[in-house]
């Protein structure tokens, strides 16, 4: 808990920094700089983070490519990341991401693999939209492709709730859960919450078991962003519940977004 008092402390201080108005600029690279420290009910202690650069190629397009660590109890793993982002004048914006590395878990090395597309399309622009993905996972011995079907609401400019429905239509494992978002745009920060209702795998949440299953989970969390000049501070807390009886993750996470 020292660790994640320390993270705490270092949050505090950003957010009493005062924060400057700067006038609207275009910003075609930017910096993703975050840490998180987790822990679970075993008393096991872990963190990691990684860097993730996003760079706008056009006005209807941008890529990303980063690089990330963690490590949880008896386990540790790394991957790159990379992400390509496309949006039409029909109102329809695509993204697709790849990531791709390993780790090891006691004596044993597995495989770390996880690849998405999600398709984004208006129905009443700026109020309405359809969305629809399908993600493909292969982490330890769990493997499956998982879809997803949803809607972006916005009722007033300020505020965008998202809610999707996820099903496992191949693999190794049967998850099936919904989950939604919230994010309110405030004069100077912006809140964020959500959750994850259903049955889905440990490693979802970065707990990596040597079996493929799924189990009753839970998922909650809060966060705050705020602006620093230019830059811009995240924090969220987050916590995750799987099975029966219910084991207890709780993770704060640190992200750092650095315009240049």
């Amino acid at each position: 808990m020292v660790s994640a008092l320390g993270w705490v402390a270092v949050l505090l201080a950003c957010l009493l920094w005062p924060a400057t108005a700067h006038p609207e600029e275009e910003v075609r690279n930017v910096l993703y700089v975050s840490g998180q420290v987790m822990s679970l009910e075993s008393d096991a202690v872990g963190g990691g983070g990684g860097l993730e650069w996003w760079h706008q190629l056009s006005a209807s397009s941008a890529f990303t490519l980063g690089a990330f660590a963690f490590s949880l109890a008896d386990s540790h793993w790394a991957y790159g990341k990379t992400g390509l982002s496309l949006s039409y004048p029909t109102g329809t914006s695509v993204s697709a991401n790849a990531s791709l590395g390993g780790g090891r878990r006691l004596r044993d090395d597995f495989i770390y693999q996880v690849g998405e597309v999600e398709v984004t399309q208006a129905l009443i622009d700026k109020r309405l939209y359809l969305v629809g993905g399908d993600q493909y996972a292969h982490v330890s011995r769990s493997q499956e492709n998982l879809v997803k079907a949803g809607l972006l609401v916005y009722p007033i400019p300020m505020l965008a709730i998202r809610a999707n429905y996820h099903h496992s239509l191949g693999g190794n494992v049967d998850s099936q859960f919904v989950s939604g978002r919230a994010d309110l745009t405030l004069a100077r920060l912006t809140l964020l919450a959500g959750f994850l209702l259903g049955r889905t795998t440990p490693e979802r949440f970065n707990v990596i078991t040597n079996t493929a299953r799924a189990v009753r989970s839970e998922e909650f969390f809060a966060g705050i962003s705020v602006p620093l000049g230019r830059h811009e501070v995240t924090v969220v807390y987050d916590l995750a519940r799987q099975g029966s009886p219910w084991i207890d993750k709780h993770t704060i996470l640190l992200v750092w977004k650095i315009p240049f």
